[in-house]
């Protein structure tokens, strides 16, 4: 499913409105923050379910194969994320439509009332394709 996005994206997408991300960006990012195996998420459990899921549709995926963690802050950091009010939340989950992934959220509200807000960009956990932007996604949570 993932790997038949990316290529629907590519051939059909991209030529008229794109797909997010710069490929120069993102290798460059890969380039200077390179794969470590050591998987440096905040959510160290979302990430290891997020092998079992990948087997479970089909798309086998090894944490080993992933972007590291500064990679992917760095290609969020470059496609415009904010720094925001709190240190980011980074996480590797499973996506149904787009297979294994960096979540990386800013947070830039934080009201009275415990509620928080904030955008997120969401990339490609083996690739560093940007997926989501962050001017496309946000979030809120409240207690």
């Amino acid at each position: 499913m993932r790997n038949t996005f990316i290529v629907l994206c590519a051939a059909i997408v991209a030529a008229t409105v794109g797909c997010g991300g710069d490929t120069e960006t993102e290798n460059a990012c890969i380039a200077e923050h390179p794969r470590d195996g050591a998987l440096n998420a905040d959510n160290k459990q979302a990430a290891s379910s997020t092998e079992a899921r990948c087997a479970e549709a089909g798309d086998p995926c090894e944490s080993d194969d992933f972007i590291s963690r500064e990679a992917a802050e760095c290609v969020a950091r470059k496609d415009g994320l904010a720094e925001g009010i709190a240190p980011w939340s980074a996480m590797v989950v499973y996506d149904g439509r787009f297979g294994p992934v960096w979540n990386i959220e800013n947070t830039l509200e934080e009201q009275d009332d415990g509620c928080r807000g904030g955008e997120l960009t969401k990339l490609d956990a083996i690739t560093g394709k940007i997926l989501l932007s962050s001017d496309e996604m946000g979030w809120r949570a409240c207690p």
